[in-house]
């Protein structure tokens, strides 16, 4: 048996939540939870006061959108994130051309010949 003094077991949070979804549906009870968890059924007890309005969420609920103006939210994001994709190609393009203005035929990659270009401290 488990002295008086000694702390109870940790369980972490998603092992309570699953415990108590589980005495929820009848696939066990809280004496069988508590013994799968090595805790005391008192403990058990006290995770359904501790936790009574907390709950399980599924990715599918996150990624739905809960009403219309989520709904909105989220198309006004997705449609952002497509003007900064065409922004960051647009911007691509005019930094090659710029490159291209300045080093003329030359590649902006040829770095020997523009190191070389360049005056040294000596």
């Amino acid at each position: 048996m488990k002295k008086t003094n000694e702390r109870p077991r940790f369980v972490h949070l998603g092992e309570r939540l699953d415990a108590m979804e589980r005495i929820r549906a009848g696939d066990v009870t809280p004496a069988e939870a508590a013994a799968e968890l090595q805790v005391d059924a008192a403990q058990v007890a006290r995770w359904f006061e501790q936790h009574a309005n907390d709950r399980v969420v599924g990715l599918d609920e996150l990624r739905a959108p809960r009403d219309r103006r989520n709904a909105r939210l989220a198309e006004r994001a997705r449609r952002l994130a497509a003007l900064l994709a065409r922004a960051e190609r647009r911007v691509h393009e005019l930094h090659l051309e710029l490159l291209s203005k300045e080093f003329g035929e030359k590649s902006h990659r040829d770095l020997a010949s523009v190191s070389r270009a360049q005056p040294r401290g000596d």
